[in-house]
């Protein structure tokens, strides 16, 4: 009887240091896979803080054009093809890449129609980094002539500028 009671007494601590241990295991695997979370939040994070720093803007005029006869020369847009009445063209399309850092800035701006893809603005903005007033200005840019060329064509009261100011 006495040996029995030491068996089960010994069979009962082995379960209990068994379970405790593997308990301690899975608590020091939560804390690692904890620590591996925070890791890739953290790396998420910083990824995204850089996302944040680039903009994409732009815009599509398209046009619809309707002509008297089939194949007809066009001034805008050029000749109608033949056997052609009615057709879409893009007038304008502009998408514009712009990265924004804190003494840094890159502009790269895209004008685009039916028949070609020119460059229209590309230019790197660097500020001093001590007092922050004052800037150099390098590149390609739009040059503003008019009272309507400063601001962006989504802010104006029309979607057409005007052909002279």
């Amino acid at each position: 009887m006495k040996l029995k009671t030491n068996l089960l007494l010994t069979l009962t601590a082995i379960v209990a240091l068994t379970c405790i241990s593997l308990r301690i295991n899975a608590q020091d695997a939560q804390v690692a896979s904890t620590d591996t979370l925070a890791r890739a939040v953290k790396k998420l994070q910083e990824d995204f803080a850089i996302l944040k720093k680039i903009k994409i803007s732009g815009y599509i005029q398209a046009q619809f054009q309707v002509a008297d006869s089939a194949g007809i020369p066009s001034f805008a847009g050029g000749n109608f093809a033949s056997n052609v009445d009615k057709r879409f063209t893009v007038r304008r399309g502009r998408i514009k890449f712009t990265y924004d850092n804190k003494l840094t800035q890159y502009v790269l701006q895209f004008d685009a129609n039916q028949t070609d893809i020119r460059t229209k603005e590309a230019y790197v903005k660097i500020t001093e980094p001590w007092l922050q007033a004052v800037s150099v200005q390098l590149g390609l840019f739009d040059v503003p002539f008019g009272f309507e060329s400063p601001f962006s064509s989504s802010s104006l009261e029309s979607p057409e500028r005007g052909r002279m100011s």
